[in-house]
């Protein structure tokens, strides 16, 4: 009954942000993102008082950072209220980055950190780094590049980490299986919202933008990260031991 109602539940969402787009209505379009953010914190509720709650530490750490990406999905939507477009922007990417937190530290408390952790983050540093630097021009990040670049250490650390969880698929395949993914989806939602929020040409504020590139990569960017949010929701049902 669980999965039906979130698959539904995934189409309205689906819809809700479909709909939020096509009218490009900031208010519109901050009520559809609350209600689908706070859909899947609702889902995560659910399924820890349907479930004898074992390993509560760490379900409790990956609603917590349920939640922080909820507020940060809410606070990036903020965005019409004129000359604060920056400060919303900093506090919603903050909310995200503690929500990585509680993420790395559930993975950390089910899988000690290893050397080979860091082997993503560097990755991901270097091709951010590559990216901005060879296509300059394509990119106006002006004061957040520092920031950008913090956050993008937080979640591809956190992404790493989730696979450190595979010592548990013998017993926990399915679980381990929704939460790895999970975590990829979401590392990969942010490198498209680098392009969404910081290449002229696909973001909805510079005149003249491409509006068909940008509403496929808002869909597909919403797609990824709800899916991502539903897994990791999902993850809840199981136990890693």
């Amino acid at each position: 009954m669980t999965i039906v109602l979130s698959i539904l539940m995934y189409i309205g969402v689906f819809v809700l942000d479909y709909s939020c787009i096509c009218t490009m209505n900031p208010h519109v379009a901050l009520v559809g993102k609350t209600v689908a953010s706070l859909s899947f914190v609702l889902l995560a509720v659910v399924i820890l008082f349907k479930k004898d709650c074992r390993k509560f530490k760490y379900k409790m750490l990956i609603f917590t950072g349920l939640c922080f990406g909820c507020l940060g999905d809410i606070f990036l939507n903020v965005n019409f209220i004129p000359g604060t477009e920056t400060l919303f922007f900093l506090i919603g990417l903050l909310a995200f980055a503690i929500g990585h937190i509680f993420y790395a530290w559930a993975f950390i408390d089910r899988s000690p950190i290893q050397i080979l952790t860091f082997l993503p983050v560097v990755l991901t540093l270097s091709v951010f780094c590559m990216l901005t630097r060879q296509f300059a021009s394509a990119f106006d990040m002006g004061s957040m590049f520092i920031p950008i670049l913090i956050y993008g250490a937080m979640v591809s650390f956190m992404a790493a980490k989730s696979i450190g969880l595979f010592k548990y698929k013998e017993k926990a395949k399915k679980t381990v299986w929704l939460t790895v993914l999970g975590a990829i989806f979401f590392y990969v939602s942010d490198f498209i919202l680098l392009f969404l929020f910081f290449v002229p040409v696909f973001s909805s504020k510079t005149p003249g933008y491409n509006r068909t590139a940008f509403i496929i990569l808002t869909l597909g960017n919403s797609m990824i990260y709800y899916t991502g949010q539903l897994l990791m929701a999902f993850s809840l049902k199981g136990d890693l031991e």
